[in-house]
């Protein structure tokens, strides 16, 4: 595998507002060709962001269809031009079926497309991880809770990928907390205040997201043994509050570079390789 830099670019992504995030993904996407990435990776459904609970059938609206569509046509060309390959998650409408899916675009066109397995609700959850041949090596790409899915880290140790890469909308809202915890609150509450519910333990979101769940994606990553790229959208807007950041993740767990908790930015980083 040849050296290359990936630009984790974890943005700020505005629910329901697909105009606003297509011009901050491509300000980024701008920013990591400028920065000279051989990859840039963006956050989970970060054209349209979504809002889990009561929200999720208008969050479904926005996933659009992926042939013929003017913005994944624009992401073609901008990658040929540019030689930046681009890994970014969109809601995508597939027939009757939405899927919560993250493509891989290289040299003006889609290389792969991955459908998240650990999924439910209004999204149909797809069925396996897969390598595609990139220039820099066989990847892989998975999104957000499939990396607690037993059967997708089989499949990648499996498959063995040179790399994965992870767009990601992780939250730290208390809806997601008490699911954790097994405690119950009020959908409705004061968030950085409802922190402290969660056994008397964290201060803060932050402070929960660094004592605990940081080590938690190590951890997991460590299992299937891959390099990882992890990027975190951050929301504005809707339920699902996620925390921003971005995490570059050696196949042995360390924690090789981050953009810390709740920060956005264009962070490139070169790939340890095997």
């Amino acid at each position: 595998m040849k050296p290359f830099t990936v630009a984790l670019a974890p943005i700020t992504i505005k629910y329901a507002d697909p105009a606003a995030n297509r011009r901050t993904i491509l300000a980024a996407i701008n920013k990591a060709a400028k920065a000279g990435a051989n990859i840039v990776c963006l956050p989970e459904y970060c054209v349209s962001g979504y809002s889990y609970g009561r929200d999720e059938k208008k969050s479904v609206t926005f996933a659009e269809k992926f042939d013929g569509n003017p913005f994944i046509s624009k992401l073609h060309k901008i990658s040929k031009e540019r030689d930046i390959d681009i890994a970014i998650g969109m809601l995508e409408k597939r027939g009757d079926k939405i899927h919560n899916s993250a493509l891989y675009i290289a040299n003006g066109k889609t290389v792969h497309v991955h459908r998240k397995i650990h999924e439910g609700g209004p999204v149909t959850p797809g069925e396996k991880v897969e390598t595609f041949k990139t220039r820099f090596g066989r990847a892989a790409i998975i999104i957000c809770g499939d990396l607690f899915d037993k059967k997708v880290i089989g499949q990648i140790k499996e498959i063995k990928p040179d790399f994965v890469l992870m767009p990601m909308d992780r939250n730290l809202h208390p809806l997601a907390l008490c699911a954790t915890y097994k405690e119950k609150c009020n959908y409705e509450c004061n968030a950085e205040k409802k922190a402290v519910c969660y056994k008397k333990k964290f201060r803060t979101f932050k402070e929960a997201w660094e004592a605990r769940h940081r080590a938690e994606y190590n951890a997991e990553i460590k299992k299937y043994g891959v390099e990882t790229f992890v990027v975190n959208g951050l929301s504005a807007g809707g339920h699902n509050l996620g925390c921003g950041g971005a995490m570059h993740i050696g196949g042995d767990g360390e924690l090789l570079a981050e953009i810390p908790y709740g920060k956005t930015g264009v962070l490139p980083v070169l790939a340890k390789g095997k």
